[in-house]
């Protein structure tokens, strides 16, 4: 499946080969040769343009704003206002959007709004919320300006309103949907404007828009291509008809593409007002000058970072329908003023399975990496990509084909972000110890990565149906720093200054009871001499509807996606839980006192009757009764620096305020104290950390000595493996027998795998390691 022939929105074409068994009359031969030139002209799908999607450089500087740039080049101070001015019509924008969208993402965070250039580049971005969303956007733009380059009859007009969902043409998912309109100054096409939002409920096979459950594209909902669904700033009526009569919940699609179409709306009249006081010029060239020096000065950054090649590995694991692992390795090299970020040697593609990612939507997730953790000073636009290359293997996780599902592409591109973020902290390291670094930078260990929420769907207590996803998604925990311990339920990675929304508003709107969802999880920590912030529990049952499900969708139970940097602890693993036959608002009603809101404590102690299970964070859309009881927590952020080097006293406080047990006090912080006075015991503390210091010594070997004994000619025998070993050019794809190079790498059909090997899926514990007899160098 590496030669995706539709990529490039071409089916193969017919050969237009003839027999040679016998002599062809000359009018055969015509008509033959007419039939072949019809064929090949005609272009049967027009698909996502490969070389638009594998690209992410700027445009050329167009004669029109080289003309602009002349124009205004003595005006420094007036072209700082215009840019300033540009700016504040993006966040004007988003809160605009905010404030009237229906979307749950739209209302805590998860959208944003942004300027383009006429070709398409992301000159401006809102300041806050999804910055891969806006990144992406510049693709369907480019798009509809090469279908307007190259078909007389397409015309782009003042007012026309154009919309996108597809990943595939560039985006994360389907879920989340765009809407751009062309801005003018009188006849004069001179930018773009656009609003994304993570709508959620988008018709696929599980509500909510992002379903775990798909086995191909065919599941993942309505999906459109840039398209025009309005003309005058109006809403095609018959579209928006075809949106609903596609998705489940109807008010919210209606509403939506209203709110989008508002607030784009609303920044094309500060445009306006923008070229009225200072011309065109001012816009056109203020936007080609923000790209051009967002590069200089990434450039800068990058030159004064020490080169090298440095590297870092993390897996998924699991496809949200099985356990395994799937390779997710990254090396940076830095060379002067570039960066190549590479991730060749990932995981194959799966055939049926939703974890897929495009590498368009990779490259997007590694601009929150630099923009809101590394150097997060620099302007929000797409420059500061100019000096970076990304590589990876075509038919790859991370660089996947189109006729394989990519609605959970976020389980492969979080580990990806956070692989590129370990790799990039290193890289930093030197730099960070001079006087001259980058005041805005921090070097930190793993922020958390996943999204640990619950995705609903159903018929709410107002008799509507509904289907999306909870913003506690929001609030994953910030990683330790280089002077100081990471922050509690900070944030989502992708989605600067997002929130989880208060609980009132959604049991208002939704079927929903938060039995615990703003309290810290005890022990949930990256433990280092800083350690990682906690994430928060999500408890929730439901009430007054006739049907409801829950679905989880996430990674790192059975093996963290987070690490720690310089010795501290990664996230730990973390399940979800449930108790079904069982009604907990009857014993709320009854009483009350007897609920237990902490999460470990719910599941020792048992309040209710009914039946207790844990399992991994992918789970499957699933029916619930009213009053049963599910639960999920965020992980934490990954700890910094040796345990054993934390403040004491810093320890103790966290045992004061419950966020630790006095088992982690003694067996990973070694610390002592007096329970009765609750003060460090400084002398006994001392005592057992040297302790543990010399024990460490006895128990340690050389590294060289180490390596021999770590490192194993194949992956485990027994556990399904994805992605290459100790040599990317060879990818393993399930068990040590099946192995691809990166140039034939082909899709894996799970399924069918399952059926293959059901030990090595379906049981709770891998089976015994088997003894291989076979020969390695086999296919």
């Amino acid at each position: 499946m590496t030669d995706d022939t539709q990529d490039d929105g071409t089916d193969r074409k017919a050969d237009g080969g003839v027999s040679q068994a016998a002599p062809v009359a000359e009018d055969e031969r015509s008509i033959e040769a007419e039939m072949t030139e019809f064929l090949e002209g005609e272009e049967l799908f027009e698909g996502p343009d490969r070389e638009i999607m594998e690209q992410h450089s700027m445009e050329p500087r167009t004669d029109r704003q080289e003309a602009a740039l002349d124009a205004i080049a003595d005006e420094d101070v007036t072209r700082m206002v215009v840019n300033n001015q540009l700016q504040a019509i993006g966040n004007e924008g988003l809160d605009m959007a905010m404030q009237i969208a229906s979307s749950p993402g739209a209302k805590w965070g998860d959208l944003i709004t942004g300027l383009f250039t006429r070709e398409g580049d992301l000159a401006v971005a809102s300041s806050s919320g999804v910055l891969s969303f806006i990144v992406l956007q510049g693709l369907p733009i480019k798009h509809v300006m090469k279908k307007w380059r190259e078909n007389p009859d397409y015309e782009i007009n003042e007012g026309d309103v154009f919309h996108h969902m597809d990943a595939r043409y560039g985006n994360i998912h389907n879920a989340d949907q765009s809407t751009f309109i062309p801005v003018f100054d009188g006849d004069e096409h001179i930018a773009w404007a656009s609003c994304v939002i993570h709508e959620g409920e988008n018709g696929s096979t599980e509500p909510g828009g992002i379903p775990g459950d798909a086995e191909s594209p065919y599941d993942e909902g309505l999906k459109t291509q840039p398209m025009k669904i309005g003309t005058d700033y109006e809403l095609d009526e018959e579209l928006i008809t075809f949106f609903q009569n596609s998705t489940r919940d109807k008010k919210l699609t209606r509403n939506d593409h209203q709110a989008r179409l508002a607030s784009v709306m609303r920044m094309i009249d500060r445009i306006d007002e923008v070229i009225d006081q200072y011309g065109a010029d001012h816009v056109v060239g203020g936007l080609r000058h923000s790209l051009e020096s967002a590069e200089e000065e990434m450039r800068a950054r990058i030159e004064a970072t020490p080169d090298g090649t440095y590297r870092h590995t993390t897996f998924a694991d699991s496809t949200l329908k099985e356990d395994c692992l799937i390779k997710i390795p990254c090396e940076i090299t830095i060379e002067g003023d570039e960066i190549t970020i590479d991730y060749r040697g990932a995981g194959p593609e799966f055939d049926d399975r939703a974890t897929n990612a495009i590498f368009a939507s990779l490259k997007s997730v590694l601009m929150p990496a630099f923009l809101n953790f590394i150097w997060p000073d620099l302007p929000r636009n797409q420059a500061i990509f100019e000096p970076v290359h990304i590589e990876a293997d075509r038919g790859s996780i991370v660089h996947c084909t189109r006729e394989v599902p990519n609605a959970q592409s976020m389980m492969t591109l979080f580990p990806a972000f956070s692989s590129m973020e370990q790799s990039m902290m290193k890289a930093l390291y030197p730099e960070f110890t001079q006087e001259n670094r980058s005041e805005a930078t921090d070097i930190h260990a793993n922020h958390y990565n996943c999204i640990n929420g619950w995705t609903y769907g159903g018929t709410n207590q107002h008799g509507d149906f509904v289907g999306n996803i909870v913003t506690d998604i929001n609030t994953m925990p910030g990683a330790a720093r280089w002077d100081r311990d990471g922050l509690h339920s900070q944030a989502a990675f992708f989605c600067a200054m997002g929130d989880m929304g208060e609980t009132e508003h959604y049991e208002e709107e939704y079927p929903f009871v938060a039995l615990s969802r703003a309290r810290l999880l005890k022990d949930l920590q990256g433990f280092g001499r800083y350690r990682g912030g906690h994430g928060h529990q999500q408890v929730f049952t439901h009430k007054n509807t006739p049907a409801w499900a829950w679905l989880a969708t996430g990674i790192g139970s059975r093996f963290p996606s987070v690490h720690g940097l310089y010795g501290g602890y990664g996230a730990p693993a973390i399940p979800a839980g449930r108790i079904k036959d069982a009604n907990v608002l009857e014993l709320l009603e009854e009483d009350p006192e007897d609920w237990e809101y902490d999460i470990p404590d719910l599941m020792q102690e048992k309040p209710l009757d009914g039946e207790y299970t844990t399992w991994d964070l992918g789970l499957q859309q699933e029916l619930a009764e009213e009053g049963e009881v599910y639960w999920v927590t965020q992980g934490a952020g990954g700890g910094l620096g040796d345990p054993i080097e934390r403040d004491a006293e810093s320890v103790l406080e966290d045992l004061e305020k419950d966020l630790i047990s006095e088992w982690v006090l003694e067996n990973i912080y070694e610390v002592a104290y007096d329970e009765e006075t609750m003060m460090v015991d400084e002398a006994a503390t001392e005592e057992r950390r040297e302790s543990k210091r010399e024990e460490r010594l006895e128990e340690g070997v050389p590294f060289d000595e180490f390596v021999d004994d770590w490192e194993t000619e194949t992956p485990p025998l027994d556990m399904p493996y994805f992605g290459s070993w100790d040599d990317r050019e060879e990818i393993y794809a399930g068990w040590v027998n099946q192995r691809m190079a990166p140039d034939e790498l082909e899709g894996m059909p799970m399924n069918f795998f399952r059926t293959q090997a059901p030990a090595l899926f379906d049981t709770p514990k891998y089976p015994p390691r088997p003894e291989y007899k076979g020969d390695l160098s086999d296919d």
